[in-house]
């Protein structure tokens, strides 16, 4: 008696199949009708640092890749023989059934989508699990790849990019994946186009595993620089925010502690310089982790960044706050 071992065969094979005994490798390869010709071997263990064959345990491994999704069987004719010298009165039939080809079913942002934000993931839903993915993302302004991190979640595929895209630029992004029964997706394609922000500043802060500040005019980056977020106690809010009203200097009587140069995003969290301490002196030891997260939920910079930044940035210029 014979069966598989497997619900949903990959294309590419192996077929497991298993015996009740040990069979004769002549008699099997005399007895066995492939549906498409291939190799069939036992299957070889180790254990305990020893290697053995299990002749009860065969591995049938087509020469070209089986239909998807269709049902093969495989004939035993009788006369085979086990090991054990015991023979197959009957002829028996082993079914097996291959897998689906994976396939997209919906993708956020869609197809030829404008105006996308210029912060914000790119998920791919699929009609079965996923066992592996990858995601290149690549502007066709510049040619160029966006750094970024792939995450498969069961049936769908989430690329996260590590910066803010490109305002007024065309993205292309292609997903490859493998599904849970090994079945490879067709190389699959989407296109979009980001928002228009003319020739506006707008700001990217990356709080990733070092901190900073990106200032473009438009597509040009302007300024680069290193701030620092909130601890994991106080976290900085992520999201997209426009600057609000501003100051030249603050003092918290909370924190025992105050600031220069600061501009209000949403409440009581402002971008500002490292803390000043009673008499007024920059904190160094505060300034030395510029980088990492440090804050009170506010982003701090370099006195000389936040003075820029308050002349140079105006009211109602969109930041981007993200990990």
């Amino acid at each position: 008696m014979s069966k598989v071992l497997a619900d949903k065969i990959p294309s590419r094979g192996p077929v497991p199949i298993v015996f009740n005994t040990p069979v004769n490798l002549h008699s099997l390869k005399r007895s066995v009708v492939l549906p498409i010709p291939g190799d069939l071997t036992p299957l070889r263990l180790s254990v305990d640092g020893k290697s053995f064959t299990d002749y009860s345990r065969w591995q049938y491994t087509p020469e070209k890749p089986f239909q998807n999704d269709t049902t093969y069987r495989i004939i035993i004719k009788a006369g085979l023989r086990s090991m054990g010298g015991s023979v197959l009165n009957g002829r028996e039939e082993i079914a097996f059934t291959t897998a689906r080809k994976p396939k997209v079913v919906s993708t956020n942002p869609r197809d030829g989508e404008r105006k996308v934000h210029l912060y914000r993931t790119i998920e791919f839903v699929l009609d079965q699990e996923i066992s592996s993915a990858c995601v290149k993302v690549i502007s066709l302004r510049e040619g160029t790849s966006v750094p970024g991190n792939t995450e498969v979640k069961q049936g769908s595929v989430v690329f996260r990019p590590a910066y803010s895209f490109l305002p007024n630029t065309w993205y292309k992004a292609v997903l490859q994946a493998e599904s849970a029964h090994l079945e490879s997706l067709d190389k699959y394609k989407i296109t979009f186009t980001t928002l228009d922000l003319g020739n506006k500043y707008w700001v990217d802060v990356k709080l990733g595993e070092r901190h900073t500040a990106t200032v473009y005019k438009g597509s040009k980056v302007v300024r680069r620089m290193p701030v620092s977020g909130g601890r994991p106690d106080s976290p900085t809010p992520l999201g997209c925010f426009y600057t609000q009203d501003r100051g030249h200097a603050f003092w918290s009587a909370r924190f025992g502690e105050g600031a220069t140069y600061w501009v209000r995003l949403v409440g009581q969290v402002l971008i500002h310089s490292v803390p000043k301490d009673h008499r007024w002196k920059t904190k160094e030891e505060e300034h030395a982790k510029l980088g990492l997260p440090a804050s009170h939920g506010c982003i701090r910079m370099d006195e000389k960044d936040a003075k820029w930044f308050f002349e140079n940035i105006p009211r109602g210029t969109m930041v981007i706050i993200h990990h």
